[in-house]
């Protein structure tokens, strides 16, 4: 369509396409911008700065861009009013005197996690004694419950009401700058004080949750699926088999997280996208058995979806998704037409409002720099590699005269296989190089390395994940028909043991990472710009294309 226009006529059209792209994504930014701004300087300085910005803009900005001016420092503003919001501390919460505090009751705000030895769970603080009695009080806590090998904690679930004899504190600062802080991490999620239960007599179960809260019931299909898994795999296998369908490493050994470290493939182990995108797949044929309608297709694999989301839990990157996956499928029964950029910066304003303090967790920026990789600089590499000499690779071939008969027959599927094979090479190649030169800064800043095996390393692991992952979250199903059982289970298996195989082999070198010191914000603010004025030049010369 561009092939008659000239340069000039081509942006004004791209312009035109891109206008509500454009528009979400500079009310994404400027909110995300207040949010940054109210964590460095009170509210009070965010206003005053906001409205110079405003009288500078009203004085020398031409009248037709005016307006747009006003909303994005208003935008900006209630950024930095809901990040100070989020970390308002209530004047009834836990912390504010945890050191009088010498019992407390209230309900399990979590699922119960960590090892056999070391549970931890968020307990929802409803009042706590201390003075002469028992007064009304609110907030988390973090407790941490070790017991001794003689004695066995009580089963508690989602919901469950307790009473905990024990004292909160206030977690300590890192010692050394630089270092993880346990205190701001519990901070950004409205947790500010912690507890260690040491005795089974220090936890009393008052009375048990409501059996139908959504939220007990995701946690319950949660444990349930994993014990499933257990049940059919070795423990080696079916840790790796959880973290994946899970999105979480809790249930890795240290060695095995080391290697999935070095070798860059962290991002198997994070609920994401992907994870959404198997539910559809393996919902979606399913409810077309069950003869579900079209119309009403959609709403259950959004429930599903929204299901999924809570027994993950909300981390950054998993709401993400879900945000954006529902979006999608909302969008048939809506006749509207996706684009995922905008929906990119819908979901980044979406986990933004619900949770400020997200913009400073890794998860989210890894998150959202990694999909902003695959959306803007992956087209970039498919246009760059169709214009190499690799660009016949993975054609789909011809049925020719001579392929007739059962020889020829078979000559021509093996062609279409290794011509599909060379095609998911190809894309899993290019996709894995924009996420690695979108995610590379903010990686070397947490971690303090670079991998140079992560491409080998991505490559061998993402044709393993699919089968891995369903296998998994078929287990459910599985693990109560024999026969299904081994066969199905065996293809799991498989799939992880190879994928264990090439994240030791490749992790184990002894120079599968590179060590580097954490760049500073003008480097990393510096390599950004340039990917972005290098792909932006890139896709100017494949406009026409």
């Amino acid at each position: 369509m561009y092939a008659r226009f000239g340069a000039a006529e081509v942006w004004r059209v791209r312009w035109r396409i891109s206008v509500p792209e454009r528009r979400m994504a500079v009310v994404a930014v400027a909110f995300a911008s207040g949010i940054l701004a109210g964590h460095y300087m009170p509210l009070v300085g965010c206003m005053l700065v906001a409205a110079s910005i405003v009288v500078v803009g009203l004085l020398f900005v031409p009248a037709r861009h005016r307006t747009t001016f006003v909303v994005v420092a208003a935008v900006a503003v209630c950024g930095a009013m809901r990040y100070a919001a989020d970390r308002a501390v209530a004047p009834d919460d836990i912390s504010n005197y945890c050191r009088r505090v010498a019992a407390m009751e209230g309900t399990v705000g979590s699922d119960v996690g960590g090892a056999a030895d070391s549970r931890r769970v968020t307990f929802r603080v409803s009042r706590a004694r201390f003075g002469n009695g028992w007064h009304s009080a609110g907030g988390f806590v973090m407790v941490t419950m070790r017991l001794p090998s003689d004695q066995q904690l009580p089963r508690m679930e989602y919901g469950d009401r307790l009473r905990l004899n024990v004292r909160p504190y206030i977690p300590y600062e890192p010692t050394n700058p630089g270092q993880f802080s346990w205190k701001d991490y519990l901070a950004r999620d409205g947790i500010y004080c912690c507890a260690s239960v040491r005795d089974r007599s220090d936890v009393k179960v008052l009375s048990r949750g409501n059996a139908c809260n959504p939220l007990r019931m995701a946690f319950a299909t949660k444990r349930r699926l994993v014990q499933s898994i257990y049940r059919i795999h070795s423990r080696d296998v079916a840790s790796v088999m959880s973290g994946v369908v899970l999105g979480t490493y809790a249930y890795l050994d240290e060695d095995t997280l080391e290697d999935f470290t070095r070798t860059g493939t962290m991002h198997v182990l994070a609920a994401s996208g992907y994870n959404c995108l198997a539910l559809v797949l393996i919902a979606t044929p399913l409810l077309r058995l069950l003869r579900v309608l079209p119309r009403r297709r959609g709403a259950v694999i959004v429930a599903l979806t929204v299901f999924y989301l809570l027994m993950v839990g909300p981390v950054p990157s998993m709401l993400r998704a879900a945000v954006m996956a529902v979006l999608v499928l909302l969008a048939v029964p809506l006749k509207r037409v996706p684009d995922y950029r905008n929906l990119f910066f819908v979901a980044g304003f979406v986990v933004l409002m619900l949770s400020p303090s997200d913009l400073f967790d890794i998860g989210f920026q890894l998150s959202f720099v990694a999909v902003w990789g695959l959306i803007a600089v992956s087209p970039v590499l498919e246009a760059l590699l169709e214009r190499s000499p690799l660009s016949g690779v993975g054609r789909r071939p011809r049925y020719c005269s001579g392929d007739s008969g059962f020889a020829g027959w078979f000559r021509w599927k093996a062609r279409q296989g290794w011509a599909w094979f060379c095609r998911e090479l190809a894309s899993v190649s290019v996709a894995t190089t924009a996420v690695s030169l979108a995610t590379a800064p903010i990686v070397a800043y947490y971690f303090n390395y670079v991998s140079l095996v992560s491409m080998p390393a991505n490559l061998a692991v993402a044709f393993a994940v699919p089968p891995v992952f369903f296998d998994s979250l078929l287990s459910a199903i599985t693990s109560h028909i024999p026969w299904c059982r081994h066969w199905i289970g065996g293809i799991g298996t498989v799939g992880t043991r190879a994928m264990l195989g090439a994240v030791d082999y490749l992790g184990s070198m002894r120079y599968s990472s590179l060590p580097v010191q954490s760049p500073g914000v003008a480097a990393i603010g510096g390599y950004y710009i340039i990917v972005y004025a290098m792909s932006e030049y890139a896709r100017s010369k494949f406009a026409a294309r």
